[in-house]
């Protein structure tokens, strides 16, 4: 999958996961049936493709760790798609049960570090986008997924049906990302909510960009370092120590051009470069690009 050749995914299996109720539209199974089961048999043999029902926590934990072993196994690389009902915190299964968003990220990054920040996630889920205000709260951890798709807002499940199958068509007939999601969000009537595409890197940009405003710059720098100092003074017990020299430390330590070693180390795991080398060089962002 190619994005103005810049942002690159390989993939070679794709999965359609399903959780919807028995009196929904059927829009899971339609897809895989009306469009990718037929669309890789027949335009794309080397493509794989699998449909799984999931009923509970415990078939979808088993749906997840059967994709991790393909993954680890056969060098799958994947394409995962969830269609199901969304709850105030997460996913709402066929049996009612709750899967909070943090649960489902925890699995999503040990595939996508299996396939080497390689997944791609799409979400036929309402406000599914919503899952990466979750991971925005922080970037010390790994990519949960190469790149994601889904609504920002409530979606009826006609739109749904149309837009993926739109989006699938296009993307086995030109593996073109962006001329994907625009026959998706072209396919839906123009008042319905669209549909939004963020990469990894912009969620890695973003939120360096938050962490560095919010503690690193201005008032809230000062901030900081007076609370250091505090933490410190405790940490002392009593004994005696040079405030004005330790507020000096500090404060050239959260210099902007000191936080370039910080940038790098959280970079460095997030796309998880020295277990995949090549992933420098494919997720080039720079100190500067998130000020």
């Amino acid at each position: 999958m190619d994005d103005n050749n810049k942002k690159t995914q390989s993939f070679n299996k794709i999965f359609i996961v399903d959780s919807l109720l028995d009196t929904d539209l059927q829009t899971g199974s339609e897809l895989y049936n009306d469009n990718i089961r037929l669309g890789t048999a027949e335009q794309i043999p080397a493509l794989e493709s699998n449909f799984t029902r999931v009923n509970n926590k415990n078939d979808l934990v088993d749906f997840l760790k059967n994709v991790k072993a393909e993954v680890l196994n056969r060098k799958v690389g994947p394409i995962i798609h969830i269609e199901a009902h969304r709850g105030e915190e997460g996913l709402i299964l066929r049996s009612r049960e709750n899967v909070l968003w943090e649960d489902l990220i925890e699995h999503l990054c040990v595939i996508n570090h299996g396939c080497g920040n390689n997944l791609l996630l799409t979400l036929a889920v309402c406000k599914g986008i919503y899952l990466t205000r979750i991971i925005k709260k922080t970037i010390t951890g790994i990519a949960p997924f190469w790149a994601i798709i889904g609504p920002a807002e409530e979606v009826k499940a006609g739109h749904i049906s149309r837009a993926f199958n739109q989006f699938y068509k296009e993307l086995l007939y030109s593996f073109d990302g962006t001329k994907a999601l625009n026959q998706l969000n072209n396919s839906i009537p123009s008042d319905a909510p669209k549909y939004s595409l963020e990469y990894c890197e912009t969620l890695f940009r973003d939120v360096f960009k938050g962490y560095f405003n919010t503690l690193c710059s201005g008032k809230a720098k000062r901030n900081r370092v007076e609370r250091l100092l505090t933490e410190i003074r405790k940490a002392t017990g009593g004994r005696p120590i040079s405030i004005s020299l330790l507020r000096r430390y500090l404060k050239e330590k959260l210099k902007k051009e000191n936080q370039v070693p910080q940038f790098e180390k959280f970079r460095r795991r997030f796309f998880m470069i020295d277990d995949y080398p090549e992933n420098d060089e494919r997720f080039p962002i720079k100190f500067e690009d998130c000020l």
